[in-house]
């Protein structure tokens, strides 16, 4: 595992980590950037202590509507959703107010932050600082991606 010198505390894993590592590490890595918590009223008193879902319901619901966002989760701090572009679509994201970490499950694409692009792939992690300039292009296979917003601080 090796550390992006530009955001510190991100891990980059390799083809050998599992995809439940990466998503956990991930994750992590996103809510590091997250305000720390403090002794304040919780804002959301009847959120639930945990929620559960699969990718094909959610995947159903995001079919259903026809556009390539479903949200799934949302708490306080962190949000999460499926993003979804066939192959040869456009991804017309602008940027967002929030960090965010996408773990692709399935598809081919090239990610393009702040005029970098960046091959990804299924297994593929990647964390873009709120406000950057971001989307996914040249996109060769059906795009599936799990996506974390971390919206707390």
């Amino acid at each position: 595992m090796k550390l992006l010198s530009a955001v510190p505390q991100i891990p980059v894993l390799g083809r050998d980590s599992t995809p439940t590592l990466a998503l956990t590490l991930a994750l992590a890595g996103a809510l590091a950037f997250a305000a720390p918590a403090t002794a304040q009223e919780d804002p959301m008193p009847d959120r639930p202590d945990w929620i559960h879902t699969t990718i094909d319901e959610v995947r159903a619901d995001r079919e259903a509507h026809g556009r390539p966002w479903q949200e799934f989760m949302r708490v306080p701090d962190l949000f999460a959703g499926l993003y979804e572009i066939p192959a040869g679509g456009e991804d017309r994201q602008s940027p967002h107010d929030a960090d965010e970490v996408y773990y692709v499950l399935s598809g081919r694409a090239t990610a393009v932050v702040e005029g970098e692009r960046i091959p990804v792939a299924a297994g593929s992690v990647l964390y873009v600082a709120k406000e950057k300039e971001h989307r996914f292009v040249d996109i060769e296979e059906d795009l599936s991606v799990l996506v974390f917003f971390a919206v707390g601080g």
